[in-house]
């Protein structure tokens, strides 16, 4: 958030009553992204202490972009935990890499001799973190743009992101049986061309993750690679699963439960 809508928060709430208050950030939410479509510059260049970051001007309450406008690191606790386990040269899969502050962090670990794929389906999304890799010179980060699911080759439906409803981009996720929404093709990660031994599969795609793994099965044999992934029990009726089910993929395919972060992400390892 800038100054300037620092400034105007402050003023807003002296002049209005304290029950006015979250319906005018609501109006504001509604009026920001037209306003900033008027101004011609729907995104921003941040120089910050983690690097440099193209980022949208309309969601002044995201979550990940206040974060950066901060010089903080969304999340800390998953690029830390993706340390423990990665080497130099090695692999590392983002599959939701949002704008792309973990893929720089995740860069840097691997070094030179490593890979970063980072995934993303929101072509709003895409766009700036193609240009966040350039602008921090990740020449080891191949950017993959798609729904990574169970099957590649199809397409399907992204939301455009609705800002009253949920103020961050990354709460927008691929709406399964959707026939409204942006067009974005289908890839299943078995299907990818990946570089060296994978070390880690990190997963963040609101609702997805199952379909993720499902199509990354023989990768998942191949690599044995450590796996971050996210189940959100309010997703389970737009999917039609259940957390059983991922229990029982993550035992299909040889792996535990390891340790659980936030009540809602599971870090998945190899059984002995």
């Amino acid at each position: 958030m800038t100054a300037g809508q620092s400034g105007m928060r402050r003023l807003a709430k002296r002049l209005l009553p304290t029950a006015l208050w979250p319906h005018a950030v609501r109006l504001h939410r509604v009026a920001l992204p037209f306003l900033i479509a008027l101004s011609g510059r729907r995104a921003e260049l941040l120089d910050t202490p983690t690097g440099r970051y193209w980022v949208p001007r309309d969601a002044p309450y995201d979550t990940i972009i206040r974060h950066i406008k901060a010089g903080a690191l969304f999340e800390s606790e998953t690029i830390e935990l993706v340390r423990r386990f990665v080497s130099p040269g090695d692999s590392v899969i983002d599959v939701g890499a949002n704008l792309g502050q973990m893929t720089v962090q995740f860069s840097s670990m691997v070094g030179a001799r490593g890979w970063v794929l980072a995934c993303e389906a929101n072509p709003i999304l895409f766009e700036l973190l193609t240009r966040t890799i350039a602008e921090n010179r990740c020449t080891n980060v191949v950017a993959v743009f798609g729904a990574v699911g169970e099957v590649g080759g199809g397409w399907a439906r992204f939301p455009r992101p609705r800002f009253w409803r949920h103020a961050n981009y990354g709460s927008y996720g691929i709406a399964p049986n959707k026939s409204r929404g942006m067009l974005v093709p289908t890839v299943a990660l078995d299907d990818l061309d990946i570089r060296g031994r994978v070390g880690f599969l990190k997963i963040d795609t609101q609702g997805s993750d199952l379909r993720v793994m499902r199509g990354a099965r023989r990768l998942i044999a191949a690599h044995r690679m450590p796996i971050l992934f996210e189940h959100e029990a309010e997703y389970d009726d737009a999917f039609n699963t259940s957390f059983s089910e991922y229990a029982a993929y993550i035992a299909q395919v040889g792996y535990k439960v390891s340790e659980t972060f936030d009540l809602n992400r599971y870090l998945a390892l190899p059984c002995a």
